[in-house]
Formats: C-alpha cells, structure tokens, sequence
C-alpha cells in the first residue's frame, strides 16, 4: 500500500522504554502502532531514551543499541540518572542532559534512514519536550499524542513547568487526545484549539484470532481482571465485591498482573476466604492473556483512573462482554450494548453489576460485540484516522 502524504517518514519519540528486558512491555502501544503505520506503507522509525531508576546519584550512558523489529527500526540509549533532582533547582540541568542524549539518538537514526517528514511524540516528559526542540533547531514539525494520566492526579504542579508544556503542545501541529477526558483536560488547562481525539488502536493479534472466540468457556462463571496490581487499579473494591456477591457460588475471578499491592491482596482473599473462588495468575504474556480472556465470560476493570483503557478493547474483540467503573477513557468505549459502567469506588453497583452479568451474559452477542470494537478501534479505523490528522498538520 502506497501513502500519498508530505508526512511519508514518520519518526516516533516515546517518553517511555519501548520493549526494553527489564520493562518487555514498555512502549507496547506506541510500537503496536509504529508497526501498523509500517505495514500500511508509512516509513516508520523510533527513539527510545531509557532513563534508569532512582538510585543511581550521577548520570551516565550506556552503549547505544540499534535493532529492527517486525520492519520498524528502533534506536535505544540507556541513561543512569538520579531522577529525583528533576525537581527544585536541578530540572533544569536534567532537561539539558535528556535533550542531549535524545540528539545523539536522533543524529544516529538520521544517518542511516534521513531526516523525518514530521515526528511523533507521547507525552511530555520527555518525548514531547525533544520534538519541540528539534521542531525549533531544524523546523521539523511534530504532533504529539497524550496518555499520561497525570489529568486524574490533580496536576502535579510541584514537577511541572506550565509555560514550557504550554509552549510544546501549542507548537505541536495536532494534540492528539485518547479520550474525551483526555481532551476536556488538554483545552481547559492549557486553552489548546488544536486537539483531536483519536482513541488507541487494538492490537492485531487480538483482531486476527477470530477463531478463537468459539472456545468453550469453563464450566464455572469466570470473571478475569487485567492490570497492574496498584492503588490505581482498586483490586479491593473488586474483590470485596467479588465476594460479597459471590461467595459459595459456582463462579470465579482470575486476575492478572503483578504490583506492589500482591501481599495485601492476597491476605484480603485469605481474610475473606475466597482462596478457591479467586486466583492471582501474576505476569501474563500476550498469548497467555489472550488464552485466559477466551475461558473467561466478563472482564472487570476497577480502576480509578484511566486515560483510555486498552484491556476493555481487547477482551471485547474476543466476543467478552465488559464491566468497569467510570475512571475516564472507559466512557468512551462501554455502552449498555456491550457492558456496565458503575461508578468508581462504589462497591454496591459492583456487586450489582456482577450479578446481572452471571443472569444476563446471554443478552451479549459475542460475535457483534468482536465485529462493533473492531469497526471503532481496529487497524483500518485507526490508519484512516491517523492520516486524517496528517492531511490536517
């Protein structure tokens, strides 16, 4: 396929690790995407900064490494750094020392494939910073896509610069916005008129297992939940739902995911003596995930904040009909055709919610809940949305 578009090489500048053996999941939506605008005939490239943890004081760079993954290039420089002295006095001088390392990654990526049409950043810090700094050095444009979900921290204002940020997404051509959350934020805190929201696109490999969601379900009512084991994700409204509605019935709930919050969890299933009803299944690879949602009949999120909500786009497809709290981006994907929305730390309308799936999943269709998701969130809808934000720079 053939793009007939000024902005043919697309340069991606992802503020997070991408796929990195410490974070294998790092950056798995910019580089899913990245690989599909690859595919579709774009010429894609990608500059990953990897900044270490807190605990190294002074900052170093380790040996750049260059690597091409399902045809998608991707340029990666590890940095040592103290990241705690982004704050005060110092933030300054980290700003200067990441610009720097992301110039020799650019400088390195130029050398081989040429100068970008147009880059693409995620996020501010720091991806969006760099973009606008190349925009400003070599009148390179950049649009920038938002997934941080510092809108639902109340503003970190403490390690903010407003006038820097404002400046970076007012030079950008387009903001893109992955909810209407997102772009409700974006236009009331920093007055922006060139946003657009354009939701995340669902990985292939769940719109191409189609076959797969003709499995036979388990026996026993299963609920699966998705994420990391955090604050954020309120596994405790979940499983005290869970079990007060639950409990000594023919039904359970798997979750997958590893966090901080496991030993408390764990004690809060023991304490209430749900051990043989909910299973912690911990990391999960792709195909794994994908083998546990089409054995499940429901997936739960429970978050109380999300900025879009990938897991509810991904057990859809696989014809799973969704429960989740009202945590942002979930508005935008679960109606009454396809799930329940209840409001976030409540958990009577969850246990309500959990009822109602285990007497009505019949109601849910799931075949045209896979053929709806993939219409709004499948490759071609999100290669026709992301050239549309082209033909707008």
């Amino acid at each position: 396929m053939e793009i007939i578009n000024r902005y043919n090489h697309i340069l991606e500048v992802p503020s997070s690790q991408i796929m990195t053996k410490n974070y294998p999941l790092g950056g798995i939506f910019e580089f899913n995407q990245a690989k599909i605008l690859s595919r579709s005939g774009y010429k894609i490239g990608i500059i990953s900064l990897n900044l270490d943890s807190l605990r190294f004081l002074f900052s170093r760079n380790v040996k750049m490494s260059y690597k091409i993954i399902d045809g998608v290039p991707i340029f990666r420089l590890n940095k040592k750094i103290f990241h705690i002295i982004r704050f005060g006095r110092h933030k300054k001088y980290i700003l200067k020392s990441v610009l720097s390392s992301y110039e020799k990654l650019f400088n390195s990526y130029v050398t081989i494939y040429g100068k970008p049409d147009i880059l693409h950043a995620h996020d501010l810090n720091y991806g969006g910073f760099y973009s606008n700094h190349i925009y400003n050095k070599y009148d390179i444009p950049y649009i920038l896509t938002w997934h941080s979900s510092t809108i639902y921290n109340e503003y970190d204002y403490r390690t903010s610069n407003f006038e820097l940020e404002k400046s970076v997404l007012k030079n950008a051509r387009i903001v893109i916005a992955v909810s209407k959350a997102v772009s409700k934020f974006l236009k009331k805190r920093f007055g922006l008129t060139n946003v657009y929201e354009s939701f995340n696109v669902l990985e292939p490999a769940f719109e191409f297992c189609s076959e797969k969601i003709k499995i036979q379900k388990n026996i026993a009512f299963t609920f699966i939940s998705i994420g990391s084991l955090d604050e954020n994700k309120n596994h405790k409204l979940l499983i005290s739902a869970f079990s007060r509605s639950m409990k000594h019935k023919n039904c359970n709930l798997k979750i997958i995911g590893t966090g901080k919050l496991f030993d408390e969890l764990n004690d809060l299933v023991d304490k209430l003596e749900m051990n043989k009803q909910i299973e912690f299944l911990g990391f999960c690879n792709r195909d794994e995930v994908i083998n546990n949602l089409i054995t499940s009949n429901c997936l739960v999120l429970s978050s109380k904040y999300e900025t879009f909500g990938v897991v509810l786009i991904e057990a859809l497809s696989l014809g799973l009909p969704v429960i989740s709290t009202k945590c942002g981006g979930a508005e935008d994907i679960v109606n009454a055709e396809n799930g329940i929305l209840v409001n976030t730390d409540c958990t009577e309308e969850m246990e309500d919610a959990i009822k109602f799936m285990t007497k009505n999943i019949d109601k849910y269709d799931p075949q045209i809940l896979r053929e709806n998701v993939i219409k709004r969130f499948g490759i071609n809808s999100f290669i026709n949305d992301f050239t549309n934000i082209l033909e707008q720079c």
